[in-house]
């Protein structure tokens, strides 16, 4: 710094050194004012360009990791959803067990024990429909057709993937019901407009298992006017089989009349007739396995294990969501303590000392005062010059 000399006044060097001494305490006062204003330490990159980066850095992550603990607690939501369905499940499969154990019991009769089975076939509807009703945003829960993938990490690779794969509908349970039970060697024909059944047969393979053969032909063979198709339909956790019927039929009308006909055989089965192309008579055969029959003691009893079987399979499923549940909530805590980590390292570099600021600023304002006054003793002192003159 120059050394004022105040016999040149020409040129107040003492002046210019207290002036600059005050702009310098005014610069550094701005400062520390705009951090006690705005709160931060770093209020422009020049403040501390290399300071801004990292803190830049873990506010990029500190945000990230509140997104993930916001994912993890749509995600508890989202499972807390599938297990009160399967719970509900669970709890119509112990009703379903206690009506099939009231069945097994000899002492009901034909009548009683086909109330029974009309009521768990009910219920059985109501477990697929509460399948079908389990989703989130659109997407199903616990039908066996899911596969999750929740971000719960704030690196892109931080994805927690839950598997919901296991179905949970009666069908899939094993605990379908055949509606009505074919006698062995049973007939039925059944005859609508322009088309005739010809045959339908079915016997009983085993317990709890019937063969069904059905064959249909359209007219009396004499002209080809159409072809119609067939659907046959069954009890629940039957997949429906559609067939062309080939044939013939001596007028137009006949084959339309023909369009759109049930036949119900009475045992759990239907076809629906529809108009196709097609060529000759065919016939449907069906190997079809029923879950079991409540109507004695053996099948009613048999159907109990089938029960308590999906009932170990849904009680799975549930302790499998809960250990998801809480897998979450493990890593939910580690988030948390990682994201309080990361703010506190971004506050360091980011954030003022309002205490330390205040004193800075405190000071800086005396010497503020200080320089001013030393200015304008600076701006007086060459007036010492005039005595020279006397």
């Amino acid at each position: 710094m120059a050394q004022a000399d105040i016999t040149r006044i020409a040129s107040n060097i003492a002046g210019l050194n207290s002036l600059n001494a005050l702009n310098s305490v005014n610069t550094k006062l701005g400062i520390h004012q705009l951090r006690l204003a705005t709160g931060k330490r770093i209020n422009e990159a020049a403040d501390d360009p290399a300071g801004l980066t990292i803190a830049t850095k873990f506010n990029a992550k500190s945000r990230g990791l509140g997104v993930a603990l916001d994912n993890i607690g749509d995600a508890k939501n989202l499972l807390s959803v599938a297990e009160a369905g399967l719970t509900k499940i669970n709890d119509i499969l112990l009703v379903i067990r206690d009506k099939s154990e009231q069945a097994a019991n000899d002492a009901l009769g034909v009548a009683e024990r086909e109330a029974i089975r009309k009521q768990i076939d009910e219920l059985l509807t109501e477990i697929d429909k509460i399948v079908e009703e389990t989703e989130w945003n659109g997407t199903p829960l616990i039908d066996g057709t899911t596969s999750l993938k929740f971000q719960t990490g704030y690196l892109s690779e931080g994805v927690t993937p839950i598997e919901l794969s296991k179905p949970h509908n009666a069908k899939d349970l094993g605990v379908t019901l055949l509606s009505i039970g074919l006698a062995e060697g049973s007939a039925l024909d059944s005859v609508v407009t322009g088309v005739e059944l010809a045959e339908v047969t079915g016997t009983k393979a085993e317990a709890g298992q019937y063969s069904i053969s059905v064959t249909w032909e359209q007219g009396d063979g004499t002209d080809t006017w159409d072809t119609l198709t067939g659907q046959l339909t069954g009890p629940t956790g039957f997949t429906p089989i559609t067939k062309t019927i080939g044939g013939t039929a001596e007028t137009e009308a006949d084959a339309n009349a023909a369009w759109g006909n049930e036949v119900d055989f009475g045992c759990g089965f239907k076809i629906t007739l529809g108009e196709t192309p097609g060529s000759t008579a065919e016939a449907i055969t069906i190997d079809y396995t029923p879950g079991a029959v409540v109507s004695s003691n053996e099948g009613a009893t048999a159907y109990m294990k089938k029960i308590d079987d999906a009932i170990a399979a849904v009680s799975d499923s549930i302790a499998k969501i809960g250990a998801s549940v809480s897998r979450l909530t493990f890593k939910e805590e580690t988030l948390v303590v990682a994201k309080i980590n990361t703010e506190a390292a971004y506050s360091r570099i980011m954030n003022a000392d309002m205490a330390a600021e205040q004193l800075e600023a405190t000071k800086l304002q005396i010497l503020q005062q200080t320089a001013t006054a030393m200015l304008a003793q600076a701006n007086v002192a060459p007036q010492a010059i005039l005595a020279l003159f006397r």
